[in-house]
Formats: C-alpha cells, structure tokens, sequence
C-alpha cells in the first residue's frame, strides 16, 4: 500500500537539533552496542528534498528503514509510506515516460519515493573491537584483521569495501595499519573483500575498545538476521535533541527484520 502527500516543508519540531547536529553524543554516552537514528537529521533531508522538489509528492521507502520512530517523524513532515513491491516500477520504465505521457492526455504528476536519501547519513552503529590481529595471506604476507562484535549479518549488511566511515574514539593520533574488516560470525562472508580496499585501523585498538560506523543508516535493520550464529540482533536508540532520546529500546520491538537459514 501507497499513500502520498504535496510535498511540503513540515513545521520545526520542538527540541530538533541544529542544522549540522550529529548523533554523537547519543554514541559517545553508549556502554553497549546499539543501532542510533538521528531523527532530527532526517526531518533535515526531507525539508531539503522538499525545496529541491517543489510539487511533487515524497513517499518513503520504508524498507529502508523500518523503524518505528522514524516513520513518526516523517509522517509528521507530510511524507507518505510506499509498502508496495517492485512490479509496478518495472512496469513504469518498460514502458517510458513518453508512452505515459500519450496515455496520460496530459500533464503528469510526479511522486519521488527516497529510502536511502533520508536515513543513510542519519544513522550509526556504536559496536565494540573484538579482536585487532594479524593472519598469514596465502601468498606468505601478514595481513592485518579486524573483527568488530557486529557485521554483515547484525548492522552492516551494505558496507562492502569499508565504504561506511570509522571513527575510534581515543585514537586522534598514532600509527594506523592497514585492515580487512570482518563481524564476529563463522561465516566466511562476514568479512569486507581486501580486493577493493583496506581501511585505515589504529594499531593500538585493544579488544572491547568502542567503534563507531557512520552513514549506515540505510537497510541497517532490514537485512539484520535474528540470531544467526547466536547474536542477537542491534538494539535500536533514536536521538531527537541532545538530552531527548526516544530509546533505546529491543530490536524485536521495530518493524520485522530479514530471517534466514545459512550456513556456518
């Protein structure tokens, strides 16, 4: 199911943060590991995508992000939910905006339907160093490895070749090694391919030490697993204005998140 608004700029929130905010201090105050959603930053890139798109209808791609909070919050901007499945769009681009327009006898109107636009900048991962190692590559080199306490399978499904930002808190200075990232699964996949690059680690991190991952809001909870290779899925904590979180609360309170069998 599909439903739409005008685009319009909703009202300013009480207690949104200032434009530029980020969830920073909801990670830094964080003693466990835990998904965080800035709803304020998000309310910023509908307003933007709003003035960007003056007319046209904004409807959020809800598995991007099935959260709770979040849907709250852009439907309070005017934002309507797109539930719908994929046919219909293939259809669309089969058969061409000039075709639609013949159909149509008219003027159209335009619906843009953003998931990863508005949550993707939004939303960051608190996780916690399991291990800073080194392993024997196959051609005799050692290669640096380092297994955070979540990966593809709980939070990081999308961060293929380290594209997501880490920050170390306590690290501004020190030498970094080069490292293969991977989450703390027996699965040979949960690891990001050395083939596209290797991220910039320090080479003091100590197990237990915090990491933060940025700009991972997009699909972070869609394709997170329930249990698989026994850890539990992220809890979820959304952050409105410093001093005013929402959260946290379980990952099995939200919308539904990808189960599967797989092996390892």
């Amino acid at each position: 199911m599909s439903t739409g608004t005008p685009v319009r700029p909703g009202p300013h929130l009480p207690g949104a943060a200032d434009p530029g905010a980020h969830p920073a201090a909801a990670l830094a105050a964080a003693d466990t590991d835990r998904i965080v959603f800035d709803l304020a930053g998000i309310e910023r890139s509908y307003d933007a995508l709003c003035r960007e798109l003056p007319g046209v209808r904004v409807r959020f791609v809800m598995m991007a992000c099935p959260v709770d909070e979040v849907l709250v919050v852009l439907a309070r901007r005017g934002a309507g939910v797109d539930a719908a499945g994929p046919n219909e769009v293939r259809q669309a681009l089969r058969e061409g905006m000039a075709e639609l327009r013949r159909t149509a006898d008219g003027p159209l109107g335009f619906v843009v339907e953003p998931g990863r636009h508005l949550v993707a900048d939004h939303g960051a991962i608190r996780a916690r160093v399991s291990r800073l190692a080194r392993r024997r590559a196959p051609d005799g080199e050692e290669q640096y490895w380092l297994y955070l306490s979540c990966g593809k399978f709980n939070g990081l499904h999308e961060m293929d070749a380290v594209q997501d930002p880490l920050v170390f808190p306590g690290h501004t200075s020190g030498p970094h090694v080069p490292a293969v990232v991977a989450g703390s699964t027996c699965d040979s996949d949960d690891a990001y391919s050395a083939e596209h690059g290797l991220a910039p680690v320090p080479r003091a991190l100590a197990s237990g030490a915090p990491v933060w991952v940025l700009s991972c809001g997009a699909y972070a909870t869609s394709y997170t697993t329930r249990g698989f290779n026994g850890i539990a899925p992220l809890p979820l904590h959304c952050t409105h204005a410093p001093g005013r979180p929402t959260g946290p609360r379980p990952a099995s309170s939200s919308a539904p998140v990808a189960t599967g069998a797989l092996d390892g």
